[in-house]
């Protein structure tokens, strides 16, 4: 039996065990006194023992001394006085007294009267013990208490100790440290002390009526009686209708207290620990009840109405009655905080202790309970009303009905006797939750619609101690369907979520578990929780597992671990890891504009410590881009501190900036570009970050080893020092945000001391590696604004370039070009066109670039097309552009109107070299575009030298190789402007007379071709030539081009095929040019070879060979060359063949020069073998000289071996004449003397096959002038003789 029951269960018995203990202490006195006032000390020990046996029924023993002071108040002293238990008591002795001291008046005693003026104890021991059935050892003899006390006027005790023991063996315990009553008669009986129960201190005091008035027992009485521990405090005062006798009694009773926890060892029961109280009612006995009326009061704030009755005429007690509140503060009845301030680390109860029920079987109970308002509920319930039933045991309230945020909600609460304990059901429903009025409660201006339907909750549980009643609930809390709705001002929408089903349960010691099936934002998602059980959930366990689980149809997010509770509070611990498709799938979720990354995954490990919270290895992919690190944020003094590194190997910049980034639902490009940046929260923390990313996979040029120290104070965000490699080239920049102001200040700044453009440009894609660098390079950009859109339109560019120069790379062979940069900038100026600028010198030719684009909002809301203005001035050359680039970054989509003007055409693109094979002082307008690989010269109009050409271009770059369309046309080409051999004069040996020429095979094996030119006229300086019809054809290598120069005057006609298959190595060509009726005057005086030429002559050539060069192809050709002229006359002041002394070795000096030849015939027949070529028909005839010749010419190495025959037309001159041999080579030729065979070597000769020039001079001369070509005809009689 607890002390509390032993309390409640025996009405007044704690009072009667003081009053009992302070009477049976009296008595002991008493018996003592007497005895040995009239007896001798020494010799009656005995029989004042024995005397003592009598009285109390019990042995008694004074085992210390005694002594007597007399006087009239004589004192009475012994010591260590004992007095017996029963044999079943748990111990000897039923008292024990240190010290005894009785003071007593000697004459009323000397009357016959006792009369006891002072006792005193001090170190008494007393303990009360119930036995079996209805046995107890402070019942003496016969008697069921005390005898009768006699007029004691004073009574004190000091340092007792009081004990009870109960039937259970249970022993209840009060150290009595110092009491004293006062009994004088005519004066109030008063009662005071301190005492100690169950180490409570107690505090005492009554105060009553006079000793006179209490043993008359007909008139009433007058009690006060105040008790104090601590801080709490009872005071009852009222009449006793008669002394002795409580029935028909009335007190009013008060409490006050500031906790009632201090209590708890007192009764021996768990209390709760309200706040302060203060209650007081009155309090009315009778023989049948006890009623309370009156009540009120309050326990902190909560204020307390009612009546109470308190009846025992039944087989148990019946309390009866009506308690009603105005508003209930549940902190401070469970916590004793004031309100809003619950105090969450409060101590639980312990488990174990058995749940105080024993006292519903004591009882039976009937209560209206009614509470209007329950304050500083998470959720607001009002008109909370319960009818209370309690019989047999079984406690029920049913029907129990509150107003939950405005929605009724109804249960039923029984509590019932159960084997090993007491077994709780609760039960609870609510059809329909306006979400919409609870939020107004819980977030004030927040706006919230939407509702929960049909929630239940049921609980049910069984056991006699806390945790066993933990450990067997089974719970279980859900809703069908709901929606919730609420707008999201800072996004700009509404958020929506749709609920198919929530449940949270728990089964016997089982975990926590939650499942929901919800609609967020149009996500499906699925959820799956489970943590602690409920016993780990009020109990003082030290760690719980946590795990969880959240699905949609692209994105899973999992969790687990464990949560920690200790003396610095709880942490937790987890393991998560979030996965998906693609993180724009998560932009309802998140109410954010994410790039369309594709699959990612991130893991990291949570913990807290107090108030730090830390994310470590945190790893994890983004698209393709790598991330791993640490991050720990800290909140004091109202704000978190953020603090980590984050490290990635590989970043692809496209994965967090995509053009395809999703966006929320219902929003365009332009919506994104127009939305504030959410980068307020940057005002409400701090942070010191470490980036570190070793590569970026999709920058056009190299950067490496990037590096930045983020600084976040106060709303001022600094990124400084940034580093990075740029193109092998280390950089540097600052990058600060100031969000004092209302509009955000930005500023970013970069600088490079030098940078490898080269490198840069054949990262860029330039068609050819260079070599360079740029010095002093520095970037400047500041704008301020809240959306990017205002940020583009408000910001100030700025990119300078001091100086640089750029070269050919090493396996650029014959190349050889300086580009020196002076300075170049690209700005852009707030809403004002993008610009570059860039001066410098091309080799020695300066040049100045200027282009003007999009603006910088254009630039950043990814405006297309951008216009583009473009000038590029040279010395020698001219370029002016207008029109648009769609993609700029990869240099596509250009439409362009263009004008390029210069000095040469071959310092253009070779490509260019190929379809317009001009030179000289050129202007070229027309249209440029391109599509996809395709490139576009529209309506062109070209102006080089004294020629036009007009047509259109289209360079197609696809697979396997490029392939160029040409279709142009002219009016008139000039001679002087052509050039079909790019290089010649490039490659020209001073040691030689052929020219030299590389054939560009890797050109003709890369690019396919089909070009078409159509000239009105070939102009010549001396006149025209005729029209001019080209074809050329490139396919895999094999190059054809075949040209037709016909003059429909003259009937003269000019072929020319060349056939190069450049696809073997060496190349092979096939060249043949034929030439009828062909003015050569025209070309000889074009050339300048000589001051006037008049004739016309057949051409036939013929030859084919391998070589890769000019000079290579003839030293291996084979073929033939054919010419044959008609009349004609030449004129020059350089006349002679090789040289004047040519002519005075063949006729000696006497030959006198003339300025002016004139040309009867000329034919020459020349067979080409393997590079050889052989000839013994040649023979020109003039009007004053006939001169036949044979000999070879090697095409390789230009070695000559010819011998020329002449025959001087006048007798005179005949003797003079002399053969001449003419060797060495064509640039450095040696003539000499030599001797014709003999007139029979002639015939031998002709026999072998070997023919003497002389035979045609000889046969010439025979012929005469008769018609036809005399020159023909005498080759064919000499062949003719050779027959013979």
């Amino acid at each position: 039996m607890t002390g509390f029951e032993w309390y409640q269960g025996k009405s007044g018995r704690l009072t009667r065990f003081l009053i009992g203990s302070f009477a049976a202490l009296s008595v002991m006195a008493v018996v003592l006194v007497t005895a040995l006032f009239f007896l001798d000390l020494g010799i009656l020990r005995g029989q004042i023992e024995a005397g003592g046996a009598r009285a109390f029924d019990r042995q008694m023993t004074i085992e210390g001394a005694m002594s007597l002071k007399p006087s009239l108040r004589p004192w009475f002293v012994a010591e260590d006085v004992r007095i017996g238990n029963p044999d079943w008591a748990s111990r000897p002795d039923f008292a024990h007294v240190e010290r005894l001291e009785v003071q007593l008046a000697l004459l009323p005693l000397l009357l016959g009267r006792l009369e006891v003026l002072d006792v005193v104890f001090s170190g008494a021991d007393v303990r009360f013990e119930v036995g079996a059935g209805d046995s107890n050892n402070f019942t003496f003899g016969r008697r069921t208490g005390p005898p009768e006390l006699p007029d004691i006027q004073r009574f004190k005790v000091r340092d007792t100790m009081l004990a009870y023991r109960d039937a259970d063996g249970e022993l209840h315990t009060c150290r009595v440290r110092e009491a004293e009553a006062m009994n004088t008669p005519g004066q109030p009986i008063s009662l005071a002390g301190q005492l100690a129960c169950r180490e409570v201190p107690l505090r005492f005091s009554v105060s009553a009526g006079t000793p006179e008035g209490f043993e008359s027992r007909t008139s009433p009485w007058p009690l006060q009686l105040t008790v104090s521990t601590g801080d709490a405090s009872l005071t009852a005062e009222g009449l006793l209708p008669k002394p002795r006798f409580w029935d028909g009694a009335e007190f009013r009773v008060s409490v006050q207290a500031e906790r009632l926890d201090s209590l708890e060892n007192l009764f021996d029961i768990a209390l709760p620990v309200p706040g302060s109280f203060d209650l007081s009612a009155k309090l009315r006995t009778s023989a049948e009840a006890y009623s309370v009326s009156g009540l009120e009061g309050r326990i902190g704030a909560t204020d307390i109405t009612g009546a109470l009755d308190w009846i025992r005429t039944g087989e148990r007690p019946l309390l009866k009655g009506r308690i009603a509140t105005g508003s209930v503060l549940i902190p401070e009845l469970f916590t004793g905080t004031e309100p809003g301030t619950m105090d969450k680390k409060a101590t639980p109860a312990p488990l174990d202790r058995p749940v105080p029920l024993d006292w519903l079987a004591a009882i039976d109970a009937e209560l209206e309970l009614d509470v209007q308002q329950i304050v500083d509920s998470p959720v607001p319930i009002r008109n909370a009303v319960a009818t209370a039933r309690l019989s047999s045991g079984r406690l029920t309230l049913s029907p129990w009905r509150a107003s939950l945020a405005g929605a009724p909600v109804t249960g039923e609460l029984t509590i019932s006797p159960a084997e090993g304990g007491a077994e709780f059901g609760l039960a609870a429903g609510i059809e329909q939750l306006d979400l919409g009025e609870l939020f107004d409660t819980l977030e004030p201006g927040r706006e919230v619609e939407g509702s929960l339907e049909n929630l239940t909750l049921s609980v049910s549980t069984r056991g006699h101690t806390l945790r066993a009643l933990l450990q067997g609930a089974e719970l279980n809390l859900k809703t069908q369907t709901g929606r919730i709705s609420s707008a999201d001002d800072k996004a700009g929408m509404t958020r929506t979520l749709d609920i198919t089903a929530v449940e949270i349960g728990t089964k016997q010691a089982g975990p926590m578990r939650v499942e929901a099936e919800v609609e967020y934002q149009g996500v499906p998602l699925a959820l799956i929780a489970e943590t602690m059980t409920l016993e780990a959930l009020v109990s003082e366990t030290e760690s719980w597992p946590l795990s969880m689980e959240a699905r949609s149809p692209q994105a899973t997010l999992t969790a687990d671990g464990s949560i920690h509770r200790g003396a610095g509070g709880t942490t937790l611990e987890i393991q998560t890891t979030l996965d998906g498709e693609r993180t724009s799938s998560l932009n309802p979720l998140l109410g954010t504009a994410l790039p369309d990354t594709g699959p990612y995954r991130l893991s990291a490990a949570f913990s807290n410590a107090g108030e730090t919270n830390t994310l470590s290895g945190l790893e994890g992919k983004i698209g393709a881009t790598d991330i791993t690190g640490e991050l720990q944020w800290t909140a004091a003094d109202g704000r978190t501190l953020l603090k980590g590194k984050l490290v990635s190997q590989s970043m692809r910049v496209q994965d967090f900036f995509s053009d395809t980034a999703a966006r929320p639902a219902g929003s365009s490009a332009a919506d994104v570009f127009d939305q504030p940046m959410p980068i307020d929260w940057l005002a409400a923390i701090d942070a010191e970050l470490d980036l570190d990313v070793r590569r970026f996979m999709d920058s056009p040029v190299s950067i490496r080893g990037a590096t930045a120290v983020f600084q976040l104070n106060q709303g001022k965000l600094s990124v400084s020092p940034m580093r990075a490699t740029l193109a092998g080239n280390p950089m540097t920049g600052v990058l600060s945000i100031d969000l004092d102001n209302q509009t955000p200040e930005i500023r970013f700044e970069a600088q490079a001391s030098r940078l490898d453009l080269g490198s840069l440009l054949e990262q860029l894609g330039a068609d050819a590696p260079f070599t360079g660098a740029a010095d002093n390079t520095t970037l400047e950009v500041k704008s301020h604004g809240r959306t990017m859109r205002t940020l583009a339109q408000r910001a100030d560019l700025h990119l300078n370039i001091q100086g640089g120069r750029i070269t050919p790379g090493d396996d650029q062979p014959g190349k050889a070009w300086i580009l020196d940069i002076g300075g170049a900038t690209i700005e852009a100026r707030q809403a004002k066109p993008v610009k570059l600028s860039v001066n410098g010198n091309f080799g020695a030719r300066p040049f100045a670039l200027v282009a003007d684009t999009v603006t910088l909002e254009g630039l950043v809301t990814g405006t297309r097309p951008w216009p583009l203005d473009l000038s590029l001035q040279s010395s020698d050359a001219s370029l002016n552009a207008d029109g648009s680039v769609t993609h700029p970054l990869e240099g596509k989509g250009l439409d362009l109107e263009f004008e390029l003007t210069g000095k040469d055409l071959r310092e253009l693109d070779p490509l260019i070299d190929y379809v317009i094979p001009l030179r000289g002082n050129y202007r070229i307008a027309g249209h440029f575009s391109d599509d996809t690989n395709r490139y576009s010269l529209g309506d062109i109009q070209v102006e080089a030298g004294q020629s036009d050409m007009s047509g259109s271009i289209v360079f197609d770059l696809g697979e396997p190789r490029p392939r160029i369309n040409a279709n142009l046309r002219s009016q008139t080409v000039h001679y002087d402007d052509l050039e079909f051999v790019e290089g010649a004069e490039e490659h020209q040996d001073k040691t030689r007379i052929i020219p030299e020429y590389v054939l560009p095979v890797e050109t003709l094996r890369a690019v396919n071709l089909d070009a078409r030119l159509e000239a009105g006229r070939i102009r010549l300086s001396s006149g025209d030539l005729g029209d001019l019809a080209v074809t050329a054809t490139i396919e895999n290598g094999a190059t054809l081009v075949s040209a037709r120069v016909r003059n429909e005057r003259s009937g003269s006609i000019l072929t020319y095929k060349l056939d190069v298959n450049a696809a073997i190595d060496p190349p092979f060509s096939t060249l043949k040019l034929m030439a009828h009726d062909l003015d050569y005057g025209l070309i000889l005086t074009d050339a300048e070879t000589v001051d006037l030429a008049e004739g016309r002559v057949d051409l036939d050539i013929q030859l084919a060979g391998p070589g890769a060069t000019q000079r290579s192809f003839l030293g291996q050709a084979n073929g033939h060359i054919t010419v044959i002229g008609g009349p004609g006359r030449i004129a020059s002041q350089q006349y002679g063949l090789w040289s004047s002394d040519l002519v005075i070795t063949m006729l000696s000096r006497g030959w006198r020069r003339e300025s002016m030849m004139d040309i009867n015939c000329i034919v020459g027949r020349i067979e080409v073998e393997d590079g050889i070529a052989k000839t013994d028909e040649l023979l020109l005839d003039t009007n004053r000289l006939t001169i036949a010749g044979s000999g070879t010419l090697n095409l390789d190495t230009e070695g000559l071996d010819i011998l020329l025959v002449p025959r001087p037309k006048q007798a005179s001159l005949v003797s003079v004449a002399n053969p001449v041999n003419v060797t060495g080579t064509l640039v450095s030729p040696k003539v000499a003397v030599t001797v014709l065979p003999r007139q029979r070597n002639i015939i031998r000769g002709l026999a072998a096959g070997l023919i003497n020039p002389a035979l045609l001079v000889f046969t010439f001369s025979d012929l005469g002038s008769g018609g036809g070509n005399p020159c023909v005809t005498a080759l064919e009689n000499r062949d003719a003789a050779a027959n013979d």
